[in-house]
């Protein structure tokens, strides 16, 4: 008998087979129950108020396996030593071969009486404690809120037999339904109320608060809600659409020039009418960038309040972003919504447009040194294939399905799962939650979060990702797609740690599949990433397909479900 300490941590890695969880969920009683949960769509049924509470309470008394993950128990009348011990000797049939196990279960008097010790000791079962007011390193934990989200949640079982007959045909399914997306979507949410209960994420709520309008910002975006937003698809692109080729970030340098001559031919002959906007000029600029902050606003802007113009492609990336986010048309926005193309700093005007309108954002090549570079040293039958994709994306208003899969994609870590997509280069998806545009946490919930990087040490991928972890994003993320890394010192062949052993060591516990060297990001050529678009990923199976259209009918003009 230890408290719950490092020693576990490493048998759990050994040996997960012999590693298991107790604990008691309740007290459930028989009365109306308000909430949301899987129903058969109808009237809503109007629940009595609740009086006289006449069945008294039961305690399903659940374990857990690590290694398996299954999840059983029994419903008891009251919690006790002896209510313990049977839950412990069901645990131990789990596993007859008599080999020793371990069971991780909180430290009150009921379950470490003297009887249960001796128990223990003799059928080779240690009992790891979490330590008083730490239940929330029980691993059961977490699967207790889709238990409540599935079997309490907008109840009103009429006695104890239904609601013990609800809560295991419930247990039955997700036994046999471990990985599906709504049961790991509630275990992450209670994953993540569990850390914030711990101060994991401490100072959330404060920062969700400063959005409020009410408290003086003044901010009335769709942000400040914390429901999911509504999409907002641009148009289709027809044959002959105008696509304009703009300066968003960084200078047009005279070697570039080329890159942008070549997007040209590119766009043309997927069969858009091509211009440049005046900004992008060789030898402009101010300071790092192609122009001033307002400048760079005032172009976008009238590109975005201009019907000729029915889609917008960087010119390239560069650190200007976050100088204009305050000044952006988000009325023209909602009222036309355009396809703004590019990676890099645009990633960072992707998220907050999302987070502002809903959106979609395409983050896909764009001049330099996309389709003018990195598309030209490309195989004739890759750029085929992907002036192919990319034309399907802008003009199609069917799912793309599948994207083109390589052998460089690596399982990271196994798993199948649906979400909308969120992410860009890594630096940037940082930066945009530290502003009052960024995505509240909620809006991650359940996502697939892609993300990559460009130039500095590994270490700052790292710190990264653990910014992530304190604010709660990977708490809430159903998968990763992590993106070709490009120029990162550290990384080179044969280097410790490997960028998988970084991804794998922040995330933790946390299973969720991970998929790893997608061509996505400054390597290029880019498959295209929209954000906010429902894909489907199965890391072991290493694919990655977009569920939906990343644009809408012709005749749209506004936000749809």
């Amino acid at each position: 008998m230890r408290l719950l300490a490092g020693g576990l941590g490493r048998q759990v890695e050994r040996f997960p087979d012999r590693v298991f969880a107790f604990d008691e969920f309740g007290p459930l009683g028989i009365r109306p129950t308000a909430g949301s949960s899987w129903a058969e769509q109808g009237h809503p049924e109007r629940h009595p108020a609740t009086y006289h509470r006449t069945h008294r309470v039961r305690y399903f008394h659940g374990c857990y396996s690590v290694g398996d993950d299954t999840l059983w128990g029994v419903n008891r009348r009251k919690k006790g030593a002896a209510n313990t011990l049977a839950a412990l000797k069901s645990i131990r049939a789990a596993r007859p071969d008599g080999a020793p196990i371990y069971v991780i279960l909180d430290n009150p008097s009921a379950h470490k009486g003297d009887t249960i010790r001796r128990w223990a000791r003799k059928n080779r079962v240690e009992l790891c404690f979490t330590p008083t007011y730490a239940s929330w390193a029980n691993p059961i934990e977490a699967h207790f809120g889709p238990l409540r989200q599935f079997t309490v949640a907008n109840s009103h079982h009429r006695n104890h037999t239904l609601q013990t007959r609800a809560l295991h045909a419930y247990l039955r399914w997700r036994n046999t339904n471990a990985r599906h997306p709504d049961a790991l979507a509630a275990r992450r949410r209670e994953r993540a109320r569990i850390r914030s209960e711990k101060g994991a994420c401490a100072g959330a709520d404060d920062r969700r608060k400063s959005r409020d309008p009410t408290n003086g910002t003044g901010d009335t975006d769709a942000m400040t809600g914390s429901a999911l937003p509504q999409l907002l698809r641009p148009r289709a692109l027809r044959p002959g659409d105008l696509v304009v080729i703009a300066s968003l970030s960084g200078p047009l340098p005279a070697a570039y020039e080329t890159n942008v001559e070549q997007t040209v031919v590119v766009l043309e002959r997927m069969g858009f009418r091509v211009r440049r906007a005046p900004l992008l000029e060789v030898g402009r600029r101010h300071w790092w960038s192609a122009a001033t902050p307002a400048e760079i606003a005032g172009e976008l802007n009238d590109l975005l309040r201009d019907p000729e113009v029915r889609a917008i492609v960087a010119s390239d990336g560069g650190q200007s972003a976050l100088g204009y986010l305050d000044l952006i048309d988000v009325e023209a926005i909602r009222a036309d919504p355009k396809p703004i193309l590019g990676y890099s700093d645009i990633s960072l005007l992707h998220l907050v447009l999302y987070a502002r309108t809903g959106l979609v954002g395409f983050h896909a090549d764009m001049a330099v040194p996309g389709f003018g570079g990195t598309w030209q040293s490309a195989p004739v039958a890759r750029q085929a294939k992907l002036a192919k994709l990319y034309s399907r994306l802008l003009t199609g208003t069917e799912a793309i399905g599948a994207l083109p899969a390589s052998p460089s994609w690596e399982c990271w870590r196994p798993g199948r799962v649906e979400g909308r997509l969120i992410g860009g280069v890594i630096n940037r998806i940082v930066l945009a939650q530290a502003t009052r545009f960024a995505l509240p946490l909620e809006w991650f919930d359940g996502a697939v979060l892609f993300w990559e990087e460009m130039g500095g040490p590994a270490s700052y991928v790292w710190s990264y990702l653990q910014v992530m972890r304190h604010c709660g994003i990977l708490d809430r993320i159903s998968g990763m797609v992590v993106g070709v890394p490009h120029e990162i010192s550290g990384l080179e062949p044969g280097a410790s740690p490997t960028l998988p052993e970084i991804v794998l060591d922040v995330l933790g516990d946390r299973d969720i599949p991970v998929l790893g060297n997608v061509e996505f990001g400054h390597a290029g050529p880019n498959l295209p990433m929209p954000v906010g678009i429902r894909a489907g990923l199965d890391a072991q199976q290493r694919t990655l397909s977009l569920l939906e259209p990343a644009v809408g009918p012709h005749a749209m003009t506004g936000p749809v479900s």
